[in-house]
């Protein structure tokens, strides 16, 4: 009974509510993969593409530009794993975290801090994506350029576009940076290899990265206001990350995820944007960071070309999500459902005989060992089995 009243006495509370409560275990549905794919998604960007662009300007070579931006990355996922872990112990968010440092009416100060600059931050990214779509209509219309204001109805339309997936909720986000992680890596890939292609090979691609340096500053001196700004990159988001990982399964999804897939992605893509705008000094005879500016000087004569460009990053990938159980099915065409990111188990669970033409988990004699699979738990897995005589 005190039980009872407890919980009626937090939820009455004016401290608490849907958003601050501690998130619930069918809600912790984020395993590895997600975690994975929500970094690959944050990190192929326009502003990661050039992020080594400042340091080698100023006179650093590429591979200690690249250097500096690793160095960055490494040092700023301690804080990321160490505030996301209570975040997954406990369920709870950044809001309510912080109360233990700051108070209950402290934590509203930090918490409008760090949502101001999340605010700035977010302008800045939605007038970069303004821009992509400026240019893009800029080549598919003549007369776009003439239009009054025309930057600003680029970015109202960007900003609608993001509206549209946050009022998703973390769902949204989830899904996002799960459809574009296979195109932004397609993407990666497909210009590296433009690059040194169009440019005459790795050796000479870099041996012309030296006509990017325009400044004569020695490396100790640009190391540590380089390595500050790096760690700077994400240091806001490594103090609010338990609102991503308070829906994680366990700590080994968040930990490994997070590990894996920021460093390298970070360092990869800036490597991809060193290695591209090294190659437009070969092809153009002059440096062109602008990964926008760029696509839109290769494509510009190829409108439908432009078009899949710059929207492959949103394109939807074959692998969909099981609404509510945080699974991805294995086709397009929805053959099984298969725990997210679980390779081999995943697909052993999918080895049952056909019903309906469609393969399912049939519980737990689908995997080896008499283990129960997570695919059973998808609902249309468990319409199957009741059909199956």
């Amino acid at each position: 009974m005190s039980s009872i009243h407890s919980d009626r006495g937090i939820a009455e509370s004016p401290l608490s509510n849907g958003d601050l409560a501690p998130t619930e275990a069918s809600r912790r549905t984020w395993g590895t993969y997600d975690f994975a794919a929500l970094w690959i998604g944050l990190s192929i960007v326009t502003t990661t593409y050039t992020l080594a662009s400042g340091l080698i300007s100023a006179g650093m070579t590429w591979w200690q530009g690249l250097l500096t931006v690793s160095l960055g990355n490494v040092i700023v996922l301690i804080p990321m794993l160490l505030n996301g872990h209570p975040g997954t112990k406990y369920g709870i968010p950044f809001p309510v975290l912080v109360r233990s440092s700051f108070g209950i009416r402290g934590a509203n100060v930090a918490a409008m801090a760090r949502a101001l600059v999340a605010c700035g931050w977010f302008g800045i990214q939605t007038w970069i994506g303004a821009l992509a779509i400026d240019v893009l209509m800029a080549t598919l219309w003549n007369g776009w350029a003439d239009v009054g204001g025309h930057k600003a109805i680029a970015f109202g339309a960007f900003w609608l576009i993001e509206l549209a997936i946050i009022l998703r909720g973390i769902e949204g986000i989830r899904w996002l940076e799960q459809d574009r992680r296979a195109a932004a890596h397609r993407w990666q890939r497909r210009a590296a290899d433009l690059g040194f292609d169009a440019g005459g090979g790795i050796g000479n691609v870099f041996s012309e990265s030296s006509k990017l340096v325009t400044d004569d500053q020695s490396f100790w001196s640009l190391f540590a206001p380089g390595l500050a700004a790096n760690i700077g990159y994400w240091i806001t988001l490594s103090l609010n990350i338990p609102d991503f990982t308070r829906y994680a399964r366990d700590q080994k999804s968040q930990v490994v995820g997070q590990s894996l897939a920021m460093p390298a992605t970070m360092t990869a893509f800036s490597f991809v944007g060193i290695a591209v705008t090294a190659a437009t000094i070969v092809v153009y005879g002059e440096a062109i960071w602008d990964p926008v500016a760029l696509v839109a000087r290769l494509l510009g004569d190829e409108p439908i070309l432009l078009v899949l460009a710059m929207t492959s990053s949103s394109s939807r990938s074959s692998r969909r999500t099981c609404r509510g159980h945080g699974r991805r099915r294995t086709s397009a065409r929805g053959r099984g459902c298969a725990p997210a990111g679980r390779g081999p188990r995943a697909r052993a669970a999918t080895r049952a005989p056909r019903s309906g033409g469609r393969r399912h988990s049939r519980g737990p004699r689908a995997t080896r060992g008499g283990r129960a699979s997570r695919a059973a738990s998808c609902p249309r897995a468990r319409a199957t089995r009741r059909a199956s005589p």
